[in-house]
């Protein structure tokens, strides 16, 4: 039996025969060009209810995880801290970053945010429908956020309500599955248009952003989890990396947190110490919230996509995209596969053109790579940390 070619490995090889056709045999964007497109309105199709189901969703477990006592609440906010501190991290980062941009007029690529600031009507709609139809992430975000909300104080209805929310959460990662299985068509359709227009300049902001997705992940842990460990478990960096090296390296060759957890557990109880009863259920909640490593590839993305198409943002778009960012790295992690509709759900949220989202999909493995596994250092930071300060407490 022949074995199966993974995805990522064709969606990368699509990449690169994309960009042979697209500079050696430009006349095939007539036929590649309306298939890209088609399959940019396929990962459009998908933001709406990615957006509602999942948010709603999470919001949901959160919920429940923090009525599990004092281990569920300070695991909430320790891994929304942690993701928290991306932003600036993120912003830091692309600050002392300069993308060449492509040869393409900006003004055909203004975003739609309001550039006197944030539009309140953006995000409390009037109509939810209409915020649907006009694709107004924010204001989606913000419904899904009060939905899950109001879910958790209904009672006996909420809870009906929730478990219908998890069922379709099951749809929402089967169609997610179907439109990326169209990855490669898409991925290839796009680079050989993409690379006919602008020939090979798109190379090396790929390998560019390669370079600065992994800087920002080895920052996040060099600096902002060693501090954290540092403050809340009294252990150092080196320490802790010899500890749980088997689960980052499981994570960065499988990229899956979910598929790590055994490992992460194994780590966490007999190289650190953690007591089991905190990380069997630190560590499970972190795979479903935490996503460190997620949120600061959202994140630098879109600031190199801005920069690439020479769209300038202004303070309303980078608050809108940090709110959106963080609320979709938690809201989201669940959804396998999911990563491209997700970055493409932020950049619309901030009006970026779709178009990156495939180019970038080409190289999404060599990145996943990378943020999965901070992810998991994260996580473990976290679980080390609440562990060290139950014993502290006498808990």
């Amino acid at each position: 039996m022949t074995p199966r070619v993974p995805l990522w490995l064709m969606t990368l090889l699509a990449l690169i025969a994309g960009v042979i056709f697209g500079f050696w045999f430009p006349a095939v964007t007539v036929v590649a060009a309306p298939i890209g497109q088609l399959f940019l309105q396929a990962l459009k199709m998908l933001v709406v209810p990615l957006v509602l189901v999942s948010i709603t969703h999470a919001v949901g477990s959160i919920s429940s995880v923090g009525a599990a006592g004092r281990i569920g609440s300070y695991s909430v906010l320790g891994y929304v801290f942690t993701t928290l501190t991306i932003v600036p991290l993120g912003f830091g980062l692309m600050y002392f970053i300069e993308v060449q941009p492509l040869s393409i007029s900006a003004s055909t690529l203004e975003p739609e945010v309001a550039d006197a600031g944030i539009d309140l009507s953006q995000i409390i709609p009037a109509n939810i429908v209409d915020a649907m139809a006009q694709g107004n992430v924010l204001g989606l975000i913000v419904f899904a956020l009060l939905l899950g909300l109001a879910a958790n104080r209904a009672g006996d209805a909420g809870r009906q309500f929730r478990e219908f929310m998890g069922s379709a959460m099951k749809v929402v990662q089967e169609l997610t599955a179907i439109v990326i299985a169209f990855a490669p068509l898409g991925v290839f359709s796009l680079m050989a248009t993409t690379t006919a227009q602008y020939g090979l300049d798109v190379i090396k902001p790929l390998l560019q952003l390669i370079i600065v997705v992994y800087l920002g992940c080895l920052l996040h842990v060099l600096f902002t989890l060693h501090i954290l460990l540092r403050l809340g478990a009294k252990l150092s960096l080196s320490s802790f990396l010899a500890g749980v090296f088997p689960a980052l390296l499981m994570a960065f060759s499988t990229t899956t947190a979910a598929g790590t957890l055994p490992e992460s557990m194994r780590c966490a109880e007999q190289n650190l110490g953690v007591k089991s009863q905190v990380s069997r259920f630190v560590l499970p909640v972190g795979a479903t919230i935490n996503m460190d490593g997620t949120a600061l590839y959202q994140l630098v993305v879109a600031l190199f996509v801005a920069q690439w198409f020479g769209v300038e943002l202004t303070i309303a778009h980078y608050l809108t995209l940090s709110f959106t960012v963080v609320l979709m790295s938690i809201g989201t992690a669940a959804i396998p596969s999911g990563g491209l509709v997700v970055l493409s759900t932020v950049l619309a949220s901030i009006g970026l053109p779709l178009e990156a989202v495939a180019i970038v999909a080409g190289i999404d493995r060599i990145l996943d790579m990378a943020r999965t596994t901070v992810n998991v250092a994260g996580d473990l930071t976290v679980t080390t940390i609440i562990d060290h300060q139950l014993r502290e407490t006498h808990v």
